[in-house]
Protein backbone atom coordinates (compact mmCIF):
# COMPACT_ATOMS: atom_id res chain seq x y z
CA UNK A 1 0.00 0.00 0.00
CA UNK A 2 0.98 3.64 -0.09
CA UNK A 3 3.50 4.93 2.43
CA UNK A 4 1.82 8.08 3.72
CA UNK A 5 3.51 10.34 6.24
CA UNK A 6 6.98 8.83 5.89
CA UNK A 7 10.04 10.99 5.56
CA UNK A 8 12.16 9.34 2.90
CA UNK A 9 15.03 11.66 3.82
CA UNK A 10 15.09 10.04 7.27
CA UNK A 11 14.97 6.58 5.72
CA UNK A 12 17.81 7.29 3.30
CA UNK A 13 20.13 9.66 5.15
CA UNK A 14 19.09 9.01 8.76
CA UNK A 15 19.40 5.27 8.22
CA UNK A 16 16.03 4.64 9.86
CA UNK A 17 14.30 1.34 9.16
CA UNK A 18 10.77 0.10 8.79
CA UNK A 19 10.12 -3.37 10.07
CA UNK A 20 7.03 -5.51 10.20
CA UNK A 21 6.08 -9.13 10.46
CA UNK A 22 3.35 -11.55 9.49
CA UNK A 23 1.70 -13.33 12.38
CA UNK A 24 1.60 -16.62 10.47
CA UNK A 25 5.34 -16.48 9.77
CA UNK A 26 5.99 -15.73 13.45
CA UNK A 27 3.79 -18.63 14.56
CA UNK A 28 5.43 -21.12 12.17
CA UNK A 29 8.97 -20.04 13.06
CA UNK A 30 10.90 -22.98 14.50
CA UNK A 31 8.59 -25.69 13.20
CA UNK A 32 5.54 -27.40 14.70
CA UNK A 33 7.20 -28.18 18.04
CA UNK A 34 7.68 -24.44 18.70
CA UNK A 35 4.48 -23.33 16.97
CA UNK A 36 2.00 -25.01 19.32
CA UNK A 37 3.30 -23.44 22.57
CA UNK A 38 3.56 -20.08 20.82
CA UNK A 39 -0.06 -20.35 19.63
CA UNK A 40 -1.25 -21.31 23.11
CA UNK A 41 0.54 -18.36 24.76
CA UNK A 42 -0.66 -15.86 22.16
CA UNK A 43 -4.19 -17.27 22.33
CA UNK A 44 -4.24 -16.86 26.10
CA UNK A 45 -3.42 -13.14 25.79
CA UNK A 46 -5.91 -12.54 22.99
CA UNK A 47 -8.75 -14.51 24.60
CA UNK A 48 -8.31 -12.65 27.90
CA UNK A 49 -9.07 -9.42 26.07
CA UNK A 50 -12.18 -10.86 24.48
CA UNK A 51 -13.73 -11.97 27.75
CA UNK A 52 -15.56 -9.91 30.32
CA UNK A 53 -16.92 -6.38 30.29
CA UNK A 54 -13.44 -4.87 30.76
CA UNK A 55 -11.67 -6.65 27.90
CA UNK A 56 -9.60 -4.66 25.42
CA UNK A 57 -12.04 -5.54 22.64
CA UNK A 58 -15.12 -4.60 24.65
CA UNK A 59 -17.65 -2.35 22.97
CA UNK A 60 -20.11 -0.37 25.00
CA UNK A 61 -23.51 0.03 23.41
CA UNK A 62 -25.68 3.02 24.18
CA UNK A 63 -29.27 1.97 23.58
CA UNK A 64 -31.74 4.51 22.24
CA UNK A 65 -35.05 4.72 20.46
CA UNK A 66 -35.72 6.02 16.97
CA UNK A 67 -37.26 9.15 18.49
CA UNK A 68 -34.17 9.95 20.60
CA UNK A 69 -31.51 8.82 18.11
CA UNK A 70 -30.52 12.29 16.88
CA UNK A 71 -30.11 13.76 20.37
CA UNK A 72 -28.17 10.73 21.62
CA UNK A 73 -25.92 10.73 18.55
CA UNK A 74 -25.09 14.42 18.99
CA UNK A 75 -24.34 13.79 22.65
CA UNK A 76 -21.94 10.94 21.77
CA UNK A 77 -20.22 13.01 19.09
CA UNK A 78 -19.78 15.98 21.44
CA UNK A 79 -18.09 13.94 24.17
CA UNK A 80 -15.37 11.38 24.40
CA UNK A 81 -17.11 8.40 22.84
CA UNK A 82 -14.21 6.05 22.25
CA UNK A 83 -15.40 2.46 22.26
CA UNK A 84 -19.08 3.36 22.34
CA UNK A 85 -21.65 2.54 19.69
CA UNK A 86 -25.16 3.85 19.40
CA UNK A 87 -27.68 1.05 19.06
CA UNK A 88 -31.21 1.93 18.00
CA UNK A 89 -33.63 -0.52 19.59
CA UNK A 90 -36.88 -0.96 17.72
CA UNK A 91 -38.42 -2.98 20.52
CA UNK A 92 -39.38 -1.31 23.79
CA UNK A 93 -36.38 -2.60 25.76
CA UNK A 94 -34.69 0.79 26.25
Amino acid sequence: GPANGLSFIDLIYGQKELKGFFVTAWLKEGGPSRMIPRMMAAGKDVNAGLKGPDGWSCTQFCDTTMENAKEDLLELLAGKSTGKKLRIRLDNAV
